[in-house]
């Protein structure tokens, strides 16, 4: 069987990630000003990130280093380049299986 071919994601696929992201990260999904604070980053930067603009280096490797994962990723992530297929399905697979992981902590929390 073979794979489909890499993709660039789209501004609500990024946005959808990200948002799965700081979800799994810091147990809910944060606001611009609050993903801001915690990449130590300007919100217009995120806001860019999350348009899928160019943003510098610098912040990119801040965001990435916030949410644990690499600057490739996140370059896929944002549609900065295409991202691989097997990439993009296991992600999916993860955050589909940490949804009721996290549902049942909180549950046990409350």
């Amino acid at each position: 069987m073979e794979s489909e071919k890499p993709k660039r994601l789209s501004p609500a696929e990024t946005r959808r990630l990200i948002d799965n992201y700081t979800l799994y990260r810091f147990g809910h999904v944060l606001s611009v000003p609050d993903f801001a604070k915690q990449a130590g980053v300007s919100p217009r930067i995120i806001d860019d990130l999350l348009a899928q603009k160019p943003i510098p280096e610098d912040d990119l490797n801040r965001i990435a280093r916030s949410i644990d994962v690499s600057p490739e990723l996140l370059k896929g992530v944002a549609g900065y380049c295409e991202i691989g297929s097997d990439t993009l399905h296991s992600l999916e697979q993860f955050f589909k299986a940490v949804k009721p992981q996290r549902a049942a902590k909180q549950v046990r929390a409350a």
